[in-house]
């Protein structure tokens, strides 16, 4: 059985797409199937205007671990042959990129407090009568009621409320170990450019409780579990994150679809979890998964910059499309829409498929319209959704330390033993060999020459005081290239020698730090916590936490 996909790289013609399963006739020409392979077709677009990136990445991974890029063995058409083995790397990347997280971790993530809280809307009418001794009202006993009391009414009410709300939220978080996934965006964008934390997301989590049971007169401590709806956030990988190329912040994305590596056991238990479509994840399992449509070829190229063999077993590709999709389409894949005259011509859905096999749709859950995304850039990129990262704002540095670097060992190899020059018509080796050894004997073949005449030796200069100030040089760049000066890496030990100093370095560098800080809160903690507040507002069914 062949396997094919035809997409036009320029303007896709979904109409073009032909089933990767070899499905029949019949089948491929269903409504659900069309809608599969239409979604299909624009994920693997997605993944071919990303490419460009994804090579960004290897070369910025390649530096953060201090290695020359062989780009003979990549599977993308990155051109390029294999590097000089013997060529050496400044490790320099790595300590300024590790020290970049360690600092962002450590303020974003304090080990004693959380890093949100959340408080009632101030309501003017309420405020404005806070202090009011106007009667307004009396008890059923007959004592007069202020305005300043029902003010005061509501605003605790309100602080009640919200108190529990963010102590349902951090239950929430905690449950997720929010912190740590939070530890690995910042890492995603300190390095790649990009972090992406998704939430909330819906799983089924098992409560446990242990209960004194007795039967008997025996008492025995029994494990009881329930099932239960947990909200919860994840780190995404970047390698599988893929927005709207087009746009350049998530907002203006008109799509964003994530990728999901799974294997057959994994996929086959989506079945089992509500919502999604068991016959087309078993039919999805039957076909199996197909190499020939591979876009994950991000795996290969990592294990190929470590020296590893390709994957053998590729896991199945899930796709999960978060998007527009017009009234036929929803109703193709199952989803009921209301047809009333106000309708929108396309409404914001949530699909996932294997191949074009849907097995998952379902509108928007959140009332907000909002998904579930959100991107941190260590440096933005006005030109897409990805930033750029410390190791590609060093790089111009790393490769000037890299050069002065080959060229002091170059010159240290030349110039630590002179260049012996030889006129072979005076002389002859005793040993045949025409090499320089300690204790060799040579012949002189030609009496009249003189032995001086015979031998030279040519010093090479030693240019090592200037290549080390070129060195030294590329290195301070490092600072300015960065914005991230040496005291943000407090091991080195590089600090000034007075408090002024000391004060005035400290100074800046948290200027650089607070920017990144801020743009944190403003992109990834506000949002997410906003969205947690949204979905307990929306699904929760204590409405003891539900306030303004």
């Amino acid at each position: 059985m062949t396997q094919e996909t035809v997409l036009d790289q320029g303007n896709p013609d979904y109409s073009t797409v032909r089933d990767p399963y070899n499905l029949e006739d019949e089948a491929r020409q269903t409504p659900l199937h069309q809608v599969g392979a239409r979604l299909l077709a624009l994920a693997q677009q997605a993944v071919a205007d990303r490419k460009s990136i994804e090579a960004r990445w290897l070369d910025d991974l390649a530096q953060y671990n201090s290695v020359y890029l062989d780009r003979s063995g990549l599977s993308g058409d990155f051109g390029g042959s294999a590097p000089r083995k013997d060529q050496p790397f400044v490790g320099i990347t790595r300590t300024r990129t590790n020290a970049a997280i360690s600092r962002l971790q450590d303020l974003l993530l304090p080990t004693d407090d959380a890093n949100w809280a959340i408080q009632p809307t101030p309501i003017p009418e309420i405020d404005k009568h806070a202090g009011s001794a106007t009667v307004v009202g009396q008890t059923p006993q007959g004592a007069p009621v202020q305005a300043a009391d029902i003010a005061a009414g509501v605003k605790r009410a309100a602080d009640e409320a919200c108190e529990q709300m963010q102590s349902a939220i951090a239950d929430q978080l905690e449950e997720c170990d929010y912190n740590g996934q939070l530890r690995d965006v910042i890492r995603d964008g300190c390095i790649l450019g990009a972090g992406i934390i998704k939430g909330p997301t819906v799983t089924i989590g098992r409560a446990r409780r242990w209960r004194q049971h007795t039967a008997e007169k025996v008492t025995a401590s029994v494990l009881e579990t329930h099932a239960k709806t947990v909200p919860m956030a994840a780190r995404v990988d970047p390698w599988h994150f893929f927005p709207d190329m087009s746009a350049t912040c998530l907002d203006d994305c008109e799509f964003v679809i994530e990728r999901h590596l799974m294997p057959a056991k994994k996929l086959a238990a989506l079945a089992e979890l509500p919502g999604f479509n068991a016959d087309e994840i078993h039919e999805a399992i039957e076909i199996g998964s197909t190499p020939s449509n591979w876009t994950a070829t991000y795996l290969n190229d990592l294990r190929a910059f470590g020296d590893m063999a390709p994957i053998r077993n590729k896991p199945f590709e899930v796709w999960e499309y978060h998007g527009p999709l017009t009234q036929d389409e929803l109703l193709a894949v199952g989803v009921p829409v209301d047809e009333t005259p106000t309708l929108a011509f396309e409404l914001e859905a949530e699909v996932w498929f294997v191949g074009t096999h849907v097995i998952k749709a379902q509108l928007n859950p959140m009332e907000t319209g909002e998904r579930p995304y959100s991107v941190w850039c260590y440096e933005e990129d006005p030109a897409c959704v990805f930033g750029i990262g410390v190791p590609r704002q060093m790089a111009n540095s790393q490769r000037g330390l890299n050069a002065a670097w080959r060229m002091l060992a170059d010159n240290a190899g030349l110039a630590v033993a002179p260049q012996i020059v030889v006129r072979q018509s005076g002389i002859r080796p005793a040993d045949g060999e025409w090499s320089i050894a300690p204790r060799k004997v040579w012949l002189a073949t030609d009496k009249t020459v003189n032995i001086n005449d015979v031998f030279a030796a040519v010093e090479i200069p030693s240019r090592i005081s200037e290549i080390q100030s070129l060195f030294g040089l590329a290195k301070s760049l490092v600072d300015d290239e960065t914005g991230l000066p040496n005291i943000v890496n407090p091991e080195r030990g590089e600090f000034p020698q007075t408090a002024t100093g000391v004060q005035m370095l400290n100074t800046s560098s948290m200027a650089i730090l607070r920017r990144l800080v801020k743009a944190f809160d403003d992109h990834i903690t506000r949002p997410m916590i906003t969205r947690f507040y949204d979905w307990n507002m929306q699904f929760n069914n204590n409405e003891a936490i539900k306030g303004d």
